[in-house]
Formats: C-alpha cells, sequence, structure tokens
C-alpha cells in the first residue's frame, strides 16, 4: 500500500494569518508532567466552556476528495459564540491532496467497501488524527452533525472522544438524527442528547444548560434526551421567522482552514443558503423534516453583505447556493443578481434549481449576473417514473430549458438515480437515453437509498426491504450493496448498476464533455494558470482512469450478460 497518503496529522500548516485562526500542530497525544497519557479533561474555572463542532468523515475513508465546508456548522458556531463558547469546527472530510485518488462514478462504487472496513480499524490514521484533534482541542461538548451514510464514521468519533475525556457531552444533530432521535438514544449511549431540525437556538439552550448543570431539558423545544421516566423527545421548535436575524456562519471557527486554501477560488469557502425550505413533495426527499414546506427566504441586501464578508475575510471569488430550489421565487433570484451588479461584485458562482421553476429571461439575468453553473435534479428519462417520485414536473418543460441552458452555454450538470422500487430495465434505458437527448454537461448518477424521513423510505419498509435495525453505514448513493428493485433480481441489478455507471463515466468523460467543461471554466485558468496546470492533470487522470475501469468493466458484462453497450 502506498504510505504516501498516510499523511500524519503533524504535518499539516501550523497556522493560516489570512484567517487568524490558530490551526493545530499535532506532536501526539497530550501529556502530563510525569509523561503519562492525560485522562479527563482540564477543568479550568476561569476558562470559557469549549464545543468542538465535528462532520464525520465518509469519502475521505474512501480516499476520494470531498473538500467542502459543513454550513450548518458554521450557523452553530456563530450561535453559539453570542453566548461565551469557544467553538471549533472539525471537518474530518478535509482530506490532505496525497490521501486521494483520481475517482468516478465506477471508483465511488468500488470504494465503497474501503469506508466499511475503515470503520473497524482502530489505528487508521484519519481516526488518529480524530483522537490527537479532540485531544488538543478539549472540549467540554461536541456536537456531531449526522447525514444517515456518515452514520458509522459518527458512533467512531463518539467512541474516540468518550475514550479521551470519558465525561464529554456529546449531542447529535442533523438530518439523521431529525428523524430518528429516538432510535439514536436506544442504540448508541455514547450519545447523550439530540438536536432535531433547525439547530440554532435548541444547540446553544442545550450548551447553556449543560454548563450550568442543568439534567431536565422538557422545556427545551426542538431536542431529545434520556429522562428519568425514558427517552423523551420535546415539541418541535418554531423555525426562524427571520433568517436574517441570525449571524452569518462563523467559517474562520474551522480547525485545519489551510485545506481551503489550496483552490484560489476558495470556493469551499463561498457556500451559502438564501432560503430554507421546499414547496415540492419528491418521494426520495426528506427536506421537508428539516426545514417544512414553507420556504422562507433572507433579503437579497443580507446575502450580499455576506457574500463580500466572505470576499473580504478569505478571498473567495466563487460561490454556490445550497438553496433547494434557488429560482422557486424568481423575483427574489432577480433581486440577488440586480444586487449583484449594482455592487460590481464580479462574482462567480453556481445554484441549485429544477428547470421547471427556469425561465430563459431569468436565466440570462443570472448569466450576466455571474452565473457559471446550475445543479439540476432530473433524476428520471421515463415519464412512469416521475409520476411515481411525485416529481410534479413534465419532461417536455425539461426539454424546453435544457434547450435554454445548451443554446445560451451555461453549463449545467444533471443528478439522476437508478434502482427505484418499481423500476424496470426499460425505465433504466429511458434515463440513458433522455440524458443524451437533454445534453448536460455531466451527469451525478445515484443508486437509489431510501433515507428515514421521506416517503419511498415508508414504501421500502412496508415491503419488507429494510431491516429494524438498518446498518446505515451501507445505505449510500454509490454503495453497491443497494437493492430496492422489486421486478430485477439481485445478482441482475448488481450488472445493471456496474453497467449504468459504465456508461455515465463515458459521457463524463467524452471529448465533448471536456471540451465544454475547459470552456466553461476558462476565466479561471486564465486568472490562476496554476490552477489549470492541476486541473489539467487531475482531467488527465481521471479520463485515463475511467478509460481502465470502464473497458474492464464493459468486458465484464459482455463476458456475463452479453451486453457490452446499451442496455
Amino acid at each position: 500500500m502506498n504510505q504516501g497518503w498516510r499523511r500524519r496529522v503533524g504535518e499539516r500548516a501550523a497556522v493560516n494569518e489570512r484567517a487568524g485562526r490558530m490551526v493545530v500542530n499535532h506532536p501526539g497525544p497530550m501529556m502530563t508532567v510525569d509523561g503519562t497519557p492525560r485522562v479527563g479533561r482540564p477543568r479550568d474555572p476561569n476558562g470559557k466552556w469549549r464545543v468542538l463542532l465535528i462532520n464525520p468523515p465518509f469519502q475521505r475513508l474512501k480516499r476520494v476528495y470531498n473538500l467542502y465546508f459543513p454550513l450548518g456548522l458554521g450557523y452553530l458556531a456563530s450561535s453559539l459564540k453570542t453566548s461565551g463558547f469557544e467553538c471549533g469546527i472539525y471537518n474530518v472530510e478535509n482530506a490532505q491532496a496525497d490521501e486521494v485518488l483520481p475517482h468516478n462514478h465506477m471508483s465511488l462504487l468500488d470504494q465503497h467497501f474501503e469506508f466499511i472496513n475503515a470503520l473497524s480499524q482502530e489505528e487508521h490514521f484519519v481516526w488518529d488524527e480524530v483522537r490527537r484533534t479532540i485531544m488538543e482541542f478539549k472540549p467540554d461538548i461536541v456536537g456531531v452533525s449526522v447525514l444517515t451514510p456518515c452514520y458509522g464514521s459518527a458512533v467512531r468519533v463518539n467512541k474516540i472522544a468518550k475514550a479521551c475525556f470519558p465525561d464529554v457531552t456529546i449531542v447529535w444533530g442533523g438530518s439523521h438524527p431529525s428523524v430518528q432521535a429516538f432510535e439514536i438514544l436506544r442504540d448508541e449511549p455514547e450519545v447523550d442528547y439530540v438536536v432535531m431540525s433547525e439547530g440554532e437556538i435548541t444547540m446553544k439552550e442545550l450548551c447553556a444548560g449543560v454548563r450550568a448543570g442543568r439534567t431536565d431539558y422538557t422545556g427545551v423545544d426542538g431536542m431529545a434526551f434520556r429522562g428519568a421516566n425514558g427517552t423523551k423527545i420535546n415539541p418541535p421548535r418554531e423555525f426562524h421567522g427571520e433568517l436574517d436575524d441570525l449571524p452569518f456562519p462563523d467559517k474562520a471557527a474551522s480547525l485545519y482552514i489551510d485545506a481551503y486554501f489550496r483552490d484560489p477560488e476558495r470556493a469551499q469557502l463561498g457556500n451559502l443558503f438564501g432560503s430554507r425550505g421546499c414547496p415540492f413533495r419528491c418521494a426520495y426527499c426528506s427536506s421537508h423534516a428539516i426545514w417544512s414546506r414553507k420556504v422562507r427566504y433572507r433579503t437579497p441586501a443580507n446575502i450580499l453583505d455576506e457574500m463580500a464578508d466572505l470576499r473580504r475575510d478569505f478571498g473567495v471569488e466563487r460561490y454556490s447556493f445550497l438553496d433547494d430550489t434557488f429560482t422557486m421565487n424568481r423575483k427574489w433570484a432577480g433581486d440577488i443578481c440586480d444586487g449583484l451588479i449594482e455592487r460590481n461584485m464580479r462574482a462567480r458562482w453556481g445554484c441549485y434549481t429544477r428547470l421547471d421553476v427556469l425561465t430563459e429571461p431569468l436565466l440570462l439575468k443570472m448569466r450576466n449576473a455571474g452565473l457559471v453553473e446550475v445543479d439540476v435534479g432530473i433524476e428520471t428519462g421515463s415519464p412512469r417514473m416521475v409520476e411515481f417520485l411525485q416529481k410534479d414536473i413534465k419532461l417536455d418543460r425539461v426539454r424546453e430549458m435544457a434547450a435554454v441552458l445548451n443554446k445560451h452555454h451555461v453549463p449545467w450538470n444533471s443528478f439522476i438515480m437508478m434502482g427505484l422500487p418499481d423500476e424496470t430495465v426499460e425505465d433504466t434505458q429511458m434515463t440513458i437515453d433522455f440524458i443524451h437527448e437533454i445534453k448536460p454537461l455531466r451527469c451525478i448518477l445515484s443508486v437509489f437509498t431510501p433515507y428515514p424521513g421521506d416517503h419511498l423510505f415508508e414504501v421500502c419498509k412496508s415491503r419488507g426491504l429494510i431491516p429494524d435495525r438498518p446498518d446505515w453505514s451501507r445505505y449510500s448513493h454509490h454503495s453497491p450493496e443497494n437493492c430496492f428493485v422489486k421486478d430485477i433480481s439481485k445478482p441482475e441489478f448488481e450488472k445493471l448498476v456496474r453497467h449504468v455507471f459504465t456508461l455515465i463515466d463515458r459521457y463524463n468523460n467524452g471529448f465533448s464533455a471536456n471540451y465544454r467543461l475547459f470552456r466553461a471554466n476558462m476565466h479561471l485558468y486564465l486568472s490562476h494558470p496554476v490552477r489549470f496546470v492541476q486541473k489539467a492533470g487531475r482531467a488527465m487522470g481521471r479520463i485515463v482512469n475511467t478509460k481502465l475501469r470502464t473497458t474492464a468493466a464493459s468486458l465484464d458484462l459482455a463476458r456475463v450478460s452479453g451486453r457490452g453497450s446499451g442496455i
């Protein structure tokens, strides 16, 4: 095994002066004066209580690059600081450059078991980093943000934190705990409390209670805990009425913040929410369980102020709106574009949206305001599956706006999925054909995964496809273990998955896609020629990797099923 990617934590940069934040060097576990390991966290009656907010690893354990700023933790940190807590944000997904390998859809599929195996490896270098970081930070409270695929790594983080400081308080929050609070407190003894849904105020009240020695949290809405009479699930907390009242996410609280500065555009620090909530009823999505179906908006001025702060503090040149549907309110989106132009921000930015709520005039305004990328949830090219997914969209409308995007040379990516419970091979073929018809720049393919809180999770559970206590670590978009279809056998479905992944990798790494990608990023290459060389090298590695993997996969499929191309 190549040892180069096992870089020790102590080799990370010590200080990032630009952010004004200390980045910890780790010479080894904290020791007492007599050389023995320190047990328990130090008690400093004059010091602030320390909260370490952790985003547990997932793709990093597969050796896959997945650098991003955990925006929810940034909001929690800024909220907690208003109550006098000292906060650090530890994004364990932040990998060193030499840890990761070139990847495509097939490699994500194949490296799934690296993640599974890493969960049980006590001395894995990532867990060593987690252990050292917790020992150095000495938290009084640890908050862990948990997505369903990260459940297993979150459990590992718990165990490490309790081994370092047995009396540390552990709080879980995020999408999975918001809908599985009872089960978590039943199954995970290291978890002391669960924060559900929108967490800024709940987490602040909970941490203040822990600091004050409180044991009964009956009056704190939006959380769950173990009470004298068993697990107590408190009523949900009312959502913030005015999102402008929330302080901006505290991105300077990031440990190892130097990782975000590898990109000259600082794009990973440029992510932001302009709204919360989604009115749609897509059967595969649990967003409504976190934010509700009512959309709440920040004012354009507030959003533009945050963007200006990010440029001033971190040198951000590229931004990403993480709203579920950026163009849901077209006037609001247009006002943001007008503000970007009026302030002469010259920002490059991207967003997520649906093509049925996008119009050509708005698209042109967005492009003039700096839009450089749009991510769109297409999901399927089968009219029958569109109805099954409750997408409430017509494929002809998708065709119409896809043509508009391509006419104006706006780079756009499509999310698609396969393996829906009622899907057939013919439905999957229609999706592939549809992608070739509408021609997005790239496709992001997922194998359908039922997550707690979405409608299809309940469908799969009613069909006996989900056990009472699932191993959540095996539930992810690129898990080769997924099989929730009723009309295709598991062996046949496994072959089909590999075949479709091969086709999508070929699509994404063809000459046309790479030429369009190069043209879309010309501005970046001219302003940052070193970045161009880096991205060109990665692109070549990805193309070669894809060619080797897809050729092998095609030969295997041709041998096994007689299908070397096409479904």
